[in-house]
């Protein structure tokens, strides 16, 4: 609520807070310290993310409306994927699904998973560990 006042910091402050510096893409800017997005049919959003040994997080909100998606875990890329599903139950028109995990058949031992999309394919793999080489 802190960030709708002028109890942390000034009305101006905030403001450039929430203005883009510069378009890094064609749908996300860059305000001071917060991504700035329009989503499809909604107001602009504020979002950002984060991620510590093993921990995510992603804080997402509208200002129009006052609403805001939290998400704290401890899954990889676990944040993201939490933050989609409840962003399409706010907002239904604005969330693509996401590309769906496969598990490959007949794996080389090196490589534990991959992920095929339209664009890209994306393998996982194994790191050996140092301790029993």
């Amino acid at each position: 609520q802190a960030l709708y006042t002028e109890k942390l910091v000034n009305r101006t402050t905030l403001n450039e807070a929430f203005t883009g510096a510069g378009q890094e893409t064609q749908r996300d800017d860059y305000g001071f310290g917060w991504r700035l997005r329009k989503l499809a049919g909604t107001e602009p959003v504020e979002y950002h993310g984060g991620l510590w040994h093993g921990f995510n997080n992603y804080f997402m909100r509208n200002r129009k409306d006052h609403s805001a998606i939290i998400v704290l875990s401890n899954v990889p890329n676990g944040s993201l994927a939490y933050m989609q599903n409840v962003q399409a139950i706010l907002y239904p028109e604005a969330v693509k699904p996401m590309v769906a995990e496969k598990r490959v058949k007949r794996a080389p031992k090196k490589i534990v998973r991959a992920r095929k999309n339209k664009r890209s394919t994306m393998a996982v793999r194994r790191k050996r560990s140092h301790r029993n080489s």
